[in-house]
């Protein structure tokens, strides 16, 4: 059950393939630069989450008009599966 959630809703609302990449070229930059005192998991994981928070974020706010739009109407929020409260959580 909670694995088709995550499937069916959770996943389209937090992009992780994009949040993955942004992390991915932010541990790039950050190897490049090596701030000290500052663990690159931690650097990578953080803007990891932050791009996922980003993304629900973005998508509470879109959700009348995504609902409009034929590509973006199935995406949880719009659809009604989740409520803006808890994609925003």
């Amino acid at each position: 059950m909670l694995l088709r959630f995550f499937a069916r809703d959770l996943r389209p609302l937090v992009r992780p393939a994009i949040s993955l990449a942004a992390a991915g070229f932010a541990g790039l930059g950050f190897l490049q630069i090596r701030p000290a005192g500052i663990d690159l998991g931690l650097a990578v994981g953080g803007v990891f989450f932050l791009a996922c928070g980003a993304s629900a974020c973005n998508q509470a706010q879109e959700k009348d008009r995504d609902a409009l739009m034929r590509r973006t109407e199935n995406r949880p929020l719009p659809a009604g599966r989740l409520r803006s409260g808890a994609a925003l959580g």
